[in-house]
This record gives structure tokens, sequence and C-alpha cells, in this order.
């Protein structure tokens, strides 16, 4: 026992030595953030601050319905690049890439996965919300603008 606590302390004295400080980590450009709550309610936003975005984004979800809650229930962030959501019945899939195609691949992916991994009868998914690295929204039923 005395010799497991002796290895111990040294390999925590080792990883304390060779660990150094954390670098920060810098954003560039403005992040882009969607939300979208259980019932389809969407917000989405884009700024530097990526709090600031989601904030907003979220505040943008709750005026949609109404809602109180459920709005930061699924959120996905990219920053310069492409945001979509998508709706399978009940379900959400947010997906982002840094061009529209490689976001069309990540929502392809992610509904696969969670047709094979969870709902095998997955309702027929239909595009709610797609973001563009601009900021420009195009909606199922509305056009907007983020900035």
């Amino acid at each position: 026992m005395k010799r497991f606590a002796i290895s111990l302390s040294a390999l925590l004295g080792m990883v304390c030595w060779t660990s150094g400080p954390t670098p920060a980590v810098t954003i560039t450009g403005f992040m882009s953030v969607l939300t979208m709550s259980h019932d389809g309610s969407w917000g989405t936003d884009m700024q530097l601050s990526l709090d600031d975005a989601l904030q907003n984004a979220i505040a943008r979800c709750k005026k949609m319905h109404g809602l109180k809650l459920g709005c930061g229930g699924y959120v996905i962030s990219i920053e310069n690049g492409w945001l979509l959501g998508t709706r399978c019945g009940t379900r959400s899939i947010l997906s982002s890439g840094l061009t529209r195609a490689e976001a069309e691949q990540d929502a392809d992916r992610r509904e696969k996965n969670m047709r094979r991994d969870y709902v095998p009868n997955l309702p027929a998914c239909r595009r709610v919300v797609s973001v563009d690295p601009a900021g420009a929204v195009e909606a199922a039923d509305v056009a907007l603008s983020t900035r």
C-alpha cells in the first residue's frame, strides 16, 4: 500500500510539473449561435462574444412562441460558418459547417445516427432554419437578419 501512495504522488507531481498555463482562446470573427426548443421554436444571433450571441438567440427563441423555458435546450455555434436547424417530427437536429455543404453533411450524419441509435421510426425531416456566415437567416416561413 505504501508503494502505491509513493507512485501516485510521484505521478501527480509529474503531471503538475509538466502542465503549463492554458492558452487563451482567441475569437477572430463573429460567433453564430442557433438554439431550438423542444417545440421547434428557434432563435439565432451573431456577435463577437459567444455569451452575448447565446443570450440573444435564447431571447429571440422565447419571443417566437412566448416560451418561458426550453429555448436553450438545443444549441449549436460556429465561428464564420453555417448553421442548420432541422425538425423530424418532434425531434430537433442542429448542424454546422464552414460551408453549406459541410453543414448539410453534418445534418445528414446526425439524422442517420439518430435513426440508427435512438429513433428507428423517425418521421421525415425538414429544414426549419439556415444561418449563413454573414448572419442572414433563411427560415421555412420568414426571412430575417441577425445583424
